[in-house]
């Protein structure tokens, strides 16, 4: 699937431009099992293709690391994801976790995002969600990575390979059909294996679902569904057999291995006792075969001596069975396992066949318990009879649903920043900060809202401010409209409910129907942390020359400095304070001061940190210093300094900080 990007570049937050520029490199590092990425997401003008590089799992069972490779002209901040599975149901084996130990990032509580991507808006089934890039990926063969849980496939190779593979089967007196993969494997000019087959959708193998969606009444007796106690009749629908049920029930009880765990219709096992009912005993190298011919003794047309004593056990007493003509209804689709057996996904690929059988003309077979005793043919002319049949598969290994927010309305025109850039309270206090969003379109934007995205423990509330006064309007958690080109501001609250260790909470700046605002560490996330016990809580405010929270540093080889005020609105402690250019490798060397509140000027030399015990209430000054020795570009997203400041166990407990550039 193709989705048409229309992707925007240049954003304007508080005076400065916002250009998302990354340096290229390598899609993939060597992971685990995988010496680069498992499958690759290139971004073109049109849309986006995702190709498997058939590296497998890096942990060896149902993780992938994937790769962006971005040939747009534009910089990419987001991409949505869509799967058949469940691709964000994280397990905490990610590439940042051990053994595999990939950086990660603050925005990033999964484990699975590495150095530059977190998560965010998860279906509850988790498969589909968004991929944030912290820093964006450069147009033009910038690249980045992460993880994620299940093997990704790429979705046209399986589509071709699956679509018409399946023939219609006929009815009659047993039904029977074979999955034979369509095409020839590139690999090896010859039509595709079963095995190679699954590796090109992202499986480890593939089987039938059955599903029994509708019995007669009265029922045709507890002996046709192994779920059913004697004195429970079975309810449709339910799968044919159930997992470990009646096609595997021998020895009694059965071995782990001597009955299925999945809900499919061959023992994907192959235990000692599955005999003709293993999977392995049901597929050649490039064919899987399907057969039933259900039979049950409790129609009337299926009487002799043998069963009917057999009959007025199990049917539901002497002389009790299913009108003539009674039938079941079944549906059959091929299913892919995903994962690793015994705990493998099955995956519904959406080609199969819903058929109806009455008995009548059958000799038994499948759906029998090994108990029984064989039926005779019946004396009906009826049988099994095809009611639907789909050639074509609805599997998609996964998608790229959107680029940057939309596949339709391009880019976000919201732009938004936070103030203060941090903030930290004991468990239970409420800490808040303002925000301000800018519309960027020619229209209005209506039911413009703020969320916390990465679920913190901690109660959310938002409302709007007046942008002149800061004083509250309208009602709290309520979504307001910006104007064409205007810009609203907000003040929000988080209420910690448990301890939070420093964490830049990324919060969704977002209006009805457009994308929402793109985030950019240090100017729309909040550095929040709560402790059990009263902390510092140091709200800064960087001030450059310039007043347009730019260091303007003349020259590749050039000095200057801004000054930082600051308010310390928690407890006292000893607070270090440095400057450093976060994730950033910037040529810059910096050194910072306190100054004298009164006329700027430093107290002691400046050095790489300086430490000082800031009082409740305090409100103590600083300078930063910043020397260059090479060009800065002007790209405020990703060039800033950061001046933060850390209590007596180097816990951060205020931040702030300004863009940078050479001229």
């Amino acid at each position: 699937m193709r989705n048409q990007q229309t992707l925007g570049a240049v954003a304007l937050v508080a005076g400065t431009f916002l250009s998302g520029v990354a340096q290229a490199q390598s899609p993939c590092p060597a992971v685990g099992a995988d010496t680069g990425c498992g499958s690759i997401i290139t971004v073109t003008q049109t849309g986006a293709i995702i190709t498997n590089t058939n590296q497998g799992p890096y942990d060896g069972s149902d993780d992938t690391i994937v790769g962006v490779i971005n040939n747009s002209n534009l910089p990419i901040y987001s991409l949505d994801l869509t799967s058949a599975t469940n691709i964000f149901a994280f397990d905490g084996d990610g590439i940042d976790s051990p053994p595999y130990n990939i950086p990660g990032n603050p925005l990033d509580t999964t484990g699975y995002g590495g150095p530059n991507a977190y998560f965010s808006t998860i279906s509850a089934d988790m498969t589909s969600g968004r991929v944030n890039f912290i820093i964006p990926i450069a147009a033009n063969g910038g690249t980045s990575f992460f993880s994620l849980e299940n093997v990704l496939a790429t979705s046209t190779g399986c589509t071709d390979l699956l679509n018409n593979s399946v023939p219609q089967p006929a009815g009659g007196a047993s039904i029977t059909t074979t999955f034979t993969p369509q095409g020839n494997d590139p690999n090896t000019g010859v039509p595709y294996t079963i095995a190679a087959a699954a590796q090109v959708c992202g499986f480890i193998g593939f089987d039938w679902q059955q599903t029994i969606t509708a019995l007669p009444t009265p029922l045709p007796g507890n002996g046709f569904n192994a779920i059913a106690t004697p004195t429970t009749p079975p309810a449709a629908p339910f799968n044919d057999p159930p997992p470990s049920g009646y096609e595997y029930m021998l020895p009694v009880p059965p071995g782990p291995l001597d009955a299925p765990q999945l809900a499919v219709y061959w023992d994907p096992f192959n235990g000692a006792d599955s005999g003709g009912f293993g999977l392995a005993a049901n597929t050649t190298a490039t064919q899987l075969t399907f057969f039933d011919s259900p039979a049950d003794p409790c129609l009337p047309g299926m009487q002799n001596a043998a069963t009917i004593a057999y009959a007025n056990q199990v049917c539901g007493g002497v002389n009790v069975r299913a009108p003539a003509g009674s039938a079941i209804d079944f549906t059959t689709h091929l299913v892919g396992l995903q994962g690793q057996l015994p705990g493998a996904a099955v995956v519904d690929l959406g080609i199969g066949f819903d058929w109806t059988s009455n008995f009548n003309g059958t000799s038994g077979g499948i759906a029998v318990l090994p108990s029984l005793k064989q039926p005779d043919p019946g004396s009906g002319v009826g049988g099994i009879t095809v009611t639907n049949y789909t050639a074509t598969t609805n599997y998609v290994g996964v998608i790229v649903s959107a680029v940057n927010g939309s596949n339709a309305r391009g880019p976000s025109p919201l732009l938004a920043s936070v103030l203060p850039a941090s903030r930290s309270v004991e468990v239970g206090a409420t800490a808040t900060a303002f925000a301000t969003v800018i519309n960027t379109a020619a229209t209005t934007t209506p039911g413009c809202s703020l969320a916390l995205t990465n679920g913190l423990p901690a109660d959310f509330h938002y409302q709007a401010t007046n942008p002149a006064t800061n004083q509250v309007t309208g009602s709290p958690d309520t979504p307001i409209d910006i104007a064409a080109g205007k810009a609203q501001s907000f003040v929000f609250s988080l209420t910690p409910s448990d301890v939070v260790s420093p964490t830049n909470a990324p919060l969704t700046f977002s209006c009805t129907n457009i994308a929402p605002a793109p985030t950019f560490v240090g100017l729309n996330t909040l550095l929040f942390s709560a402790s059990a016990t009263p902390t510092p809580d140091l709200v800064a405010l960087g001030a450059t020359a310039s007043g347009d929270g730019v260091l303007h540093v003349p020259g590749a080889a050039g000095s200057g400095a801004f000054a930082t005020a600051t308010v310390n609105l928690g407890s006292g402690d000893m607070i270090t304070a440095s400057a450093n250019t976060g994730t950033a490798s910037l040529p810059l060397a910096l050194a910072i001061c306190q100054t004298d509140p009164t006329t700027g000027q430093c107290l002691a030399a400046p050095t790489a940190s300086v430490t000082t015990m800031i009082n409740p209430n305090a409100t103590p000054t600083f300078s930063v210093f910043a020397t260059a020795s090479g060009a800065i570009a002007f790209d405020p997203a990703n060039s800033r300094i950061f001046v933060q400041f850390a209590d007596s166990t180097n816990t951060v407990r205020g931040e702030t900080s300004v863009a940078v550039e050479t001229q």
